[in-house]
């Protein structure tokens, strides 16, 4: 079993007189997770059949999903989580450094800013949402690593012996308690598995528009579904009724998967007939 000991802030400074500015390990994840992206963008790039029209279409790939992930992760978060904090303490909204950020809301920022992508350059949405999901896995991973060092979004407590159970001392300080360490079993299940699958399957972006996406909306849906019976609930939501919100909300993503899958198989025979 491990003691985790992590200092959740890597380094804080004060910027008033009654305000500390704190950087936590979840943001340099963020940072390296978009330098990892750049960087499949242009592996994927090596095949001269997956390229983007222009640097500042590229450019603009990048930007437009961080730009939609950060405000959509954060504005899900804010509205749907702990709405009633943030109305005392608005001066606290716009401070996502601190953490407080949606996995769902981040996609459907993600999602929003591809549609716009596809109506500037004229391109079909397949596409950017291929080429996304194919990479993003990566991404995430330093994302659910950024959780485990920071101590938050922990496993449930687990009476077992099992070797790999994590006690959280910045989480549980007044107990001895050992959880699952399930950010570490999103980083593995959930992305890192993903990422080998689709990076494996890329070809599909010419030959196949559309399976990428629909095989990521599947195996993130029924990973994020088993994982959170591992997983902490959210202290904010509790369970809803048996299930989380995490489970719901990919039951959400499962049935999109669902849909899309079935436009897929139509436009297919369609093309085939």
């Amino acid at each position: 079993m491990f003691i985790h000991k992590i200092n959740p802030i890597i380094f804080s400074f004060q910027t008033t007189s009654y305000q500390n500015f704190e950087l936590s390990w979840y943001w340099p994840t963020y940072v390296l997770g978009i330098l990892l992206v750049y960087f499949f963008i242009k592996m994927l790039e090596r095949n001269k059949n997956i390229l983007f029209y222009s640097s500042a279409e590229r450019i603009d790939f990048l930007l437009y999903s961080w730009v939609g992930l950060i405000i959509c992760a954060r504005a899900f978060y804010v509205l749907f989580y702990d709405f009633k904090f943030y109305l005392k303490h608005p001066n606290l909204i716009l401070q996502f450094w601190n953490g407080g950020m949606s996995f769902h809301g981040g996609a459907l920022g993600v999602l929003i800013s591809l549609l716009f992508l596809s109506w500037k350059y004229k391109r079909k949405f397949s596409f950017y949402s291929d080429v996304m999901v194919t990479i993003i896995p990566c991404a995430l991973a330093l994302g659910r690593l950024g959780n485990f060092l920071n101590s938050e979004l922990v496993g449930r407590v687990s009476e077992g012996m099992w070797p790999w159970l994590v006690h959280f001392s910045y989480y549980d300080y007044n107990e001895m308690l050992y959880r699952h360490p399930s950010q570490l079993y999103q980083m593995l299940f959930e992305c890192l598995f993903l990422f080998v699958i689709l990076w494996s399957l890329k070809k599909n972006i010419i030959v196949r528009p559309g399976l990428q996406t629909i095989i990521f909306l599947y195996w993130i849906s029924v990973c994020r579904f088993i994982i959170e019976f591992f997983r902490e609930a959210d202290k904010e939501i509790g369970l809803l009724t048996f299930f989380t919100a995490g489970q719901i909300l990919s039951i959400v993503v499962f049935m999109a998967a669902i849909i899309t899958h079935a436009i897929y198989l139509k436009k297919k025979s369609s093309l085939d007939s």
